[in-house]
């Protein structure tokens, strides 16, 4: 693919958002709207955009982070690059099942599913790569991945709820504009 300087700066804009919306919920846990952005890079500028949006937003973000810099967890620092690239590419890919200018019922419900199977992967990658890192015994690792399942399963909801309503509003206000049009990539 080539990247114009145009399609390059839209990169850097959408690593810029990814990263400060990242730090702006980073005092509540597990809400967060990184995911969406890197989801909506990849939807308008296509997988490939979206994979490196969604690595280099995670190892910026990860690596400033002020409750605990990746640099000091690699094995985590690497969960979190790899699976937001994931969700970036995962945008890319949806946007040939989506048309953004006919977002009905169908299109809310992959949404929503997106938002819920790549949300459930982030957390199970990143608690992967926080175990391997641990050094805990097995039943200390059990008992911690325990105790992180509510967690999880409200980072899951709230996720899909957000791919589900914000997702579509956010797709339906910027073709309003005329924005995205030459950039959606198939």
């Amino acid at each position: 693919m080539r990247f114009s300087t145009e399609v390059l700066s839209l990169s850097a804009i959408f690593i810029a958002c990814a990263v400060s919306v990242g730090f702006i919920f980073s005092p509540v846990p597990n809400l967060e709207l990184m995911t969406v952005t890197i989801f909506l890079s990849g939807y308008i500028l296509g997988r490939v955009c979206g994979l490196f949006i969604g690595f280099f937003s995670a190892l910026l973000w990860s690596s400033l982070n002020p409750w605990g810099s990746g640099l000091a967890y690699p094995p985590i620092l690497v969960a979190q690059s790899i699976s937001f690239a994931v969700v970036g590419f995962s945008g890319g890919i949806i946007r040939l099942l989506v048309n953004p200018s006919k977002l009905g019922l169908k299109s809310l419900i992959i949404f929503g599913l997106s938002g819920f199977v790549l949300t459930a992967f982030y957390d199970i990658v990143t608690n992967l790569g926080s175990i391997s890192f641990s050094g805990f015994e097995i039943k200390m690792i059990r008992n911690i991945l325990i105790a992180g399942i509510p967690l999880s399963f409200f980072h899951i909801a709230i996720n899909t709820l957000i791919f589900f309503t914000v997702l579509p509003s956010l797709i339906k206000t910027l073709n309003k504009t005329g924005f995205p049009q030459k950039y959606f990539k198939k």
